[in-house]
């Protein structure tokens, strides 16, 4: 079976990142890569932006971080990816 190819504004309804975001991640190889379907057209695996979907919700249900405090704030300290 072949997998579905989504277009950047897909992902970015899929996952509620802006096309920025989604740049800044790919820069810094946090974020699948897209497929060149043209010179200027892309898009990503929708089996690989479900996988980055999954690992990215474990890693935020993952306990604290052993100080003691709550999860909502570790998420805030220690986000799993940043802001440009």
């Amino acid at each position: 079976m072949q997998d579905k190819l989504l277009f950047p504004m897909e992902v970015g309804a899929m996952t509620r990142l802006s096309q920025t975001t989604i740049y800044r991640l790919r820069r810094k190889g946090k974020f699948p890569s897209p497929i060149t379907l043209g010179e200027r057209r892309i898009a990503y695996r929708q089996s690989e932006i479900e996988t980055w979907l999954e690992q990215r919700s474990r890693v935020k249900a993952a306990p604290t971080l052993g100080r003691g405090g709550d999860s909502e704030q570790d998420a805030r300290q220690y986000p799993l990816w940043e802001e440009a």
